[in-house]
């Protein structure tokens, strides 16, 4: 389960504001196509262990955005891609390329009734990207390769003129890979694991008025990680939502899961699940979302599943002509389903600004800071800052920034 709040977080980062430039709309097409280039510093390439394991080195990077909408008959169509080159000064084992492809297809029928397709991949070194929570990075371990990638499909429909139900599936699965030629002199005690997961969801919603709405919510999720064993999650949730004026929304869930082992059947866990989530605009120049998430989960890329309490925040700019202004942030604790490894809790900040002094030209500033601590010392910690300035450029020119879109 996903609150709107945190599914927010991760549109309006830097990884959506250099997606930026003017928009070339022509039969219901909006492409805002952006390369952007710099130069940054990191005090921990490591990303994990004590402070004494860290090592400091300055970067280069060049990057890619081609966000492309498209407006059809019956539906629309969204596909945004960003990749990425970054190069170390110090570790040249660690030059790499990032790359993050999302795609959605939304297909609307008669009666209220809607198709959406979605696919997703996304490669990167990285963890703990406060700008990023769906793509299951947001703790740290060992610097390695993370690769994922996987595909949904939701399918809803109205009955009548107050009720409303919907399915969906997905599928995805994470691969993790040692870096070559890149070895800590001590490495810290952070393992990392993949793992494929196949999920089910249907939900019923009643339309109490205009602006309320009334649901239940029944989700499987089956988890194979690479190493731990195989894990069958089910959660019932009900969720109210309020729409407000000036754009502004508040959703509540609240529900329970129960976690169970193919091979275990002494294995039973089972607790609370719920959230609460708020989102605001974009009204004037501001966009806002605050969430608070308790939800079972695939553990991120760590070892073994989890049980998350996660509080994201974000505020941004909107509907500017010459800034890009924004800030946001995470803490969470991780409660493993084996006991045995400890609980972990991260806090991830990242803020960003972006001045346009040209029609096709803008300085961007952007930093990052994540530190993780574990409830047994020296086990699962990490921390790091890193920070960037560069130019990017907008082929299309323009006035107006993503923010505002």
């Amino acid at each position: 389960m996903l609150t709107a709040a945190i599914i927010f977080l991760s549109t309006v980062g830097p990884s959506a504001a250099q997606e930026t430039g003017e928009a070339a709309e022509r039969r219901g097409t909006t492409f805002n196509p952006s390369v952007s280039a710099g130069y940054g510093y990191t005090d921990n390439v490591v990303q994990a262990g004590q402070p004494e394991q860290s090592a400091s080195s300055s970067t280069a990077s060049l990057a890619l955005a081609l966000p492309l909408q498209r407006s059809l008959r019956s539906g629309k169509l969204d596909l945004a891609y960003r990749g990425l080159f970054r190069s170390y000064e110090k570790f040249g084992a660690l030059d790499h390329g990032e790359h993050f492809l999302d795609g959605k297809l939304e297909r609307r029928f008669r009666r209220r009734s809607k198709l959406e397709l979605g696919v997703r991949y996304g490669r990167t070194q990285e963890g703990g990207d406060a700008t990023r929570l769906q793509d299951g990075n947001i703790y740290l371990s060992t610097r390695v390769e993370r690769e994922s990638y996987g595909a949904s499909a939701t399918f809803d429909k109205g009955v009548g003129p107050r009720w409303q139900w919907s399915i969906g599936v997905d599928a995805g699965e994470s691969k993790i890979r040692s870096i070559q030629d890149f070895n800590p002199e001590e490495p810290p005690e952070l393992p990392a694991e993949g793992a494929r997961s196949y999920a089910g969801a249907a939900e019923v919603r009643r339309i109490v008025s205009g602006r309320t709405e009334l649901g239940i919510r029944y989700a499987y999720r089956r988890i194979e990680p690479d190493v731990q064993p195989t894990e069958d999650d089910q959660e019932f949730t009900g969720r109210f939502t309020r729409t407000f004026r000036l754009k502004s929304r508040l959703g509540i869930d609240v529900g329970g899961y129960r976690r169970s082992r193919s091979n275990d059947a002494d294995f039973r866990s089972s607790g609370f699940s719920g959230g609460v989530d708020y989102s605001y605009g974009p009204v004037g120049r501001v966009r806002f979302g605050v969430g608070l998430l308790v939800a079972p989960s695939t553990g991120g890329s760590l070892q073994g599943t989890s049980t998350d309490t996660r509080l994201a925040f974000s505020v941004a700019s909107a509907n500017t002509r010459k800034w890009d202004l924004g800030l946001a942030s995470y803490v969470s604790r991780r409660v493993a389903s084996d006991t045995t490894i400890p609980d972990i809790d991260v806090l991830s900040a990242t803020v960003w600004v972006e001045r346009r002094f040209a029609r096709k030209l803008a300085i961007r500033i952007d930093g990052s800071w994540v530190d993780q601590s574990s409830t047994l010392a020296g086990f699962s910690e990490g921390r790091y800052s890193v920070a960037n300035a560069g130019l990017v450029w907008y082929p299309l020119g323009g006035s107006r920034l993503a923010g505002g879109s």
